[in-house]
């Protein structure tokens, strides 16, 4: 597992200023071997960039403003896969800013040898709370237009969790985790102006549409942060341990 080379690749901006620190803090300290870590800010002016450049060098790239946000991120995840591609890396781990990952993630992720292997959190926003695991899609992108709507793509339940844990599933798509060389020499990070969910529902789908088979492993859940977290059934799914000393690295 040793020689597998694994970039993680980040999206933040200022209004992850609150828990950037902290995302960077786990990244720094994952306990696999052979990993670099890019980091592409995103906000409209350079004030977060230039706070971050200024604590980890190298490792934070500049990215290009789009008003659209879905547009925005998307152009920054796929910076992260033009680096991968030209610096020879065999997989790419894509994090958010407000995850809080556990330092053995991809030695987990990897024992799993599977191509596309996504993450178990709570995706939401105000008092809605779901897994990010999909069941099915029936969202199908042709490149122009999606050919149908957005309460097509059927989500698991916490509770459907609860009974399938700790197992590795197949599924439609799940909170975008690790992405091997075959993949994503293939597929683009892109967002149509058409397309009605993320960026990331979009990759879901084109991968799907290639022939690519996803895998989500809910053996552990991610803490994520920008979402609700009032769910009682939520609660009960293992969640990972993050280290108590956490802090601004």
């Amino acid at each position: 597992m040793e020689c597998i080379k694994v970039l993680v690749g980040m999206i933040t901006s200022k209004r992850h200023h609150y828990c950037q620190d902290s995302s960077i803090y786990q990244i720094i300290h994952l306990t696999y071997p052979n990993f670099d870590f890019k980091v592409i800010e995103l906000s409209k002016g350079q004030e977060n960039f230039r706070y971050l450049k200024k604590r980890y060098g190298e490792h934070i790239i500049k990215g290009k403003w789009f008003e659209n946000p879905n547009e925005r991120t998307a152009n920054g995840r796929e910076m992260i896969r033009n680096i991968a591609i030209k610096d020879g890396f065999d997989y790419i781990f894509f994090m958010d800013a407000d995850w809080i990952i556990p330092t053995t993630i991809l030695e987990r992720l990897l024992a799993h040898e599977k191509d596309l292997v996504g993450v178990l959190y709570n995706y939401g926003r105000g008092k809605i709370s779901c897994p990010s695991v999909a069941k099915g899609g029936g969202l199908i992108f042709d490149g122009i237009k999606v050919k149908s709507t957005l309460d097509r793509l059927n989500l698991y339940t916490w509770e459907d969790i609860l009974e399938l844990q700790p197992r590795l599933i197949k599924c439609y798509g799940a909170g975008i985790g690790l992405v091997s060389r075959k993949v994503f020499e293939k597929i683009p990070w892109r967002h149509c102006p058409s397309y009605p969910l993320g960026d990331d529902v979009q990759f879901w789908n084109e991968c799907n549409d290639n022939g690519f088979q996803w895998w989500a492993d809910l053996s552990f859940k991610i803490p994520h942060l920008n979402s609700p977290w009032n769910d009682k059934v939520l609660n009960e799914v293992e969640e990972i341990e993050v280290k108590s000393d956490i802090k601004t690295a």
